[in-house]
């Protein structure tokens, strides 16, 4: 036991007033102790305040506060504290903050809390099955992993559901990719070897689609009307009869090379109508699998090996993936 302990000034009470007024030792004793109460009280009460608010982080700093106490009484030289002033250092520095954590009865709030729990597990192993403080923390860690684990297989599900619908999408594409091919082949098929018989001396060959004979007629048809400038200039008006011609004869072969492939046409439309949606689809699949955030690094390895199966290597060329895969890396 350390002798000649300098007192303590208790709060409301100056230094000078406290070194004016003789002591014995028990009245230093008394003095530390009140001192050490009232301190006790505005401690625990704010304990309490901060254990209320459960903001973010509480429990990591509440642990901290605990180490912190443990790291004051550790630092402090040998004789610093008597054996009357014991419990009131004890209490000031350890057991107010022991108190709030045995009572903390909420699951960590993040990684970094939980860890800190854990290490006060680690701290106060002694009798560990009896140890309330111990106890508290490892409950409160514990429930943080499994609320994770439960955050993890929810987020895992949902992008395990988002790989099904693109690949049910991918499916139903790749067989539209099919049925227009095929569709392609009948049509050029049912026009192979016919010719249409353009407004001059020309013929085009109809397997090569409505809009290309359309397109053939009309650049002729062109080539005529802008040697027919030369007209204009010598005689306006055979000009303007010759230029209403050529216009007329136009509407007619393109009404009637319409005619000639409406049927066929009827048939291929649907089809490509067919592949259309079905393509945006499997783009819209496919931009959600591309726009998930992983949680996990399970979820990250899920995501990576589906984007690298064969059937998509092309697809990840284009800059629209490329895109959506770093905006859901970002945050």
């Amino acid at each position: 036991m350390q002798e000649n302990i300098r007192p303590i000034a208790p709060i409301g009470i100056s230094e000078s007033e406290l070194q004016a007024s003789p002591t014995t030792p028990a009245q230093d004793h008394l003095r530390v102790a009140r001192s050490m109460a009232t301190m006790i009280d505005a401690n625990l009460e704010a304990a309490i305040h901060a254990g209320a608010q459960q903001s973010d982080g509480a429990l990591r700093d509440a642990i901290a506060s605990y180490f912190a106490g443990h790291g004051y009484l550790d630092s402090l030289p040998n004789g610093a504290i008597t054996y009357e002033t014991e419990p009131f250092f004890v209490e000031e520095h350890l057991e107010v903050h022991a108190r709030r954590l045995i009572a903390w009865e909420a699951a960590a709030e993040n990684q970094e809390s939980a860890l800190a729990a854990l290490r006060v597990v680690h701290h106060d192993m002694d009798g560990f099955g009896g140890n309330p403080l111990a106890a508290a923390m490892f409950t409160a860690a514990v429930a943080f992993y499994e609320r994770e684990e439960g955050v993890g297989q929810s987020a895992r599900a949902t992008l395990q559901s988002l790989i099904a619908a693109h690949r049910k999408a991918h499916a139903a594409f790749s067989a539209a990719v099919d049925e227009k091919e095929a569709a392609d082949q009948a049509f050029r098929k049912a026009f192979e070897g016919k010719l249409y018989k353009g407004p001059f001396t020309t013929s085009y060959e109809m397997k090569y689609g409505m809009e290309w004979v359309q397109e053939q007629v009309s650049t002729e048809i062109a080539w005529y009307r802008e040697k027919f400038k030369m007209l204009a200039r010598i005689d306006p008006d055979a000009h303007e009869v010759a230029l209403g011609a050529l216009n007329a004869g136009e509407e007619k072969h393109l009404s009637a090379i319409a005619e000639a492939f409406a049927d066929e046409k009827t048939k291929i439309d649907l089809v490509e109508d067919q592949y259309d949606q079905l393509s945006d689809a499997e783009r819209e699949a496919l931009s959600e699998i591309l726009d998930h955030r992983c949680a996990t690094m399970e979820e990250i390895r899920l995501k990576a090996d589906y984007l690298s199966s064969d059937h998509l290597r092309g697809a990840l060329n284009d800059p629209w993936c490329v895109e959506g895969l770093l905006r859901s890396m970002k945050d």
